[in-house]
């Protein structure tokens, strides 16, 4: 995920953890329906670049 679109600090550049992790999991949960979802309307499995890229255009996030 881009540290940027979380709100990175602007003076050290980290995030706190606590900031950082809930979207994080949310982030990945959403991506694992997304995978079943797709697959299923595929009838099969999709190759992992493929995924990626439907994945971050649909509202995604970089992970």
């Amino acid at each position: 995920m881009r540290v940027e679109a979380i709100g990175q600090d602007s003076q050290s550049g980290f995030v706190h953890i606590g900031k950082l992790l809930p979207k994080v999991l949310k982030e990945v949960a959403r991506r694992v329906e997304l995978r079943q979802r797709l697959e299923a309307e595929h009838g099969g499995q999709i190759n992992d670049q493929e995924f990626i890229e439907v994945a971050e255009h649909d509202e995604g996030c970089r992970l």
